[in-house]
């Protein structure tokens, strides 16, 4: 088996999140400010961290099994169908993306995504980031 883990994710210098939640018609999981505090981006020599850009992330339930279809379908389920939206956003972000982790736990463990889901990113502009982990098996000699 194994189990899958989904986010959509928008980054920009000029990035508002308030601004590209009220765009999309709902709240990110999590969201940032260029130069906001953050857990990732530049370490300050005060021990804090900034972020190099802004961000707008929104994750799915995690799913076991794997099941990035269904991921997808619930992200975008939660936006704006709106196209032209869509469109203004790819020119203003220089990311957006839905980024996926696969955790394979065997053999047979697929990644399979519908036309319908496929035509959806696409016709958003949305690229696709698919990490696979999996078991390290010993060497067999």
């Amino acid at each position: 088996m194994g189990d899958s883990t989904a986010a959509i994710r928008f980054f920009g210098d000029d990035l508002v999140p308030d601004e590209l939640s009220k765009l999309l018609g709902c709240q990110p999981t999590d969201a940032c400010l260029k130069g906001g505090a953050s857990d990732v981006g530049q370490l300050l020599p005060d021990g804090t961290r900034v972020a190099n850009s802004g961000r707008w992330i929104l994750d799915a339930e995690r799913k076991e099994p794997v099941d990035i279809d269904k991921q997808v379908t619930e992200i975008l389920g939660k936006m704006t169908n709106d196209l032209n939206v869509w469109r203004d956003l790819r020119s203003k972000c220089s990311t957006i993306d839905i980024f996926c982790g696969v955790f394979k736990s065997g053999e047979g463990d697929g990644i399979f995504l519908t036309a319908s889901s496929l035509a959806a990113l696409g016709q958003r502009g949305i690229d696709l980031a698919v990490d696979i982990y999996g078991e390290i098996l010993p060497d067999e000699k």
